[in-house]
């Protein structure tokens, strides 16, 4: 769960379901929760429970989710995902940050952080590191 960096009254949820993720925003004007995600369209299995959830502090349209577990090679298992309509009122667009993290062949994502001037900027961690994998730093958005 994360709160919006200037209106306290607006939040994001994950949750983990047979189907994999959902992710919701309450809308205080809607007084209701809006599906940010169908998962029945994106790489999800039962294990690919969301772990983390964070919104830039720059940029509340951009929201990043780890979900999954440790990944101990190809395909990849665990998944890291970034979506610039965070604020939207429909399912928003998700890009799948994955491919560019090779540390994550022998690890799994555990947190990031967001530059808070910078929503381009993140660093994640890993559980079960191996070494010289602890902490991934991304300058552009998990591109590279």
């Amino acid at each position: 769960m994360d709160m919006h960096p200037s209106v306290p009254t607006i939040f994001w949820a994950s949750k983990g379901t047979n189907d994999g993720a959902d992710v919701q925003r309450w809308d205080p004007l809607l007084v209701d929760w809006v599906d940010l995600m169908d998962h029945q369209d994106m790489i999800f299995d039962f294990l690919d429970r969301p772990s983390t959830l964070r919104v830039a502090p720059s940029d509340p349209n951009r929201l990043y989710l780890v979900a999954g577990g440790a990944t101990w090679g190809e395909p990849l298992v665990g998944r890291i995902w970034k979506t610039n309509e965070a604020m939207g009122t429909a399912i928003a667009e998700w890009i799948d940050i994955t491919s560019g993290l090779d540390a994550l062949l022998w690890a799994s994502a555990e947190d990031i952080a967001i530059d808070p001037e910078n929503p381009d900027r993140i660093w994640i961690t890993f559980q079960n590191f191996s070494d010289g994998q602890k902490v991934y730093h991304s300058p552009n958005g998990g591109t590279t």
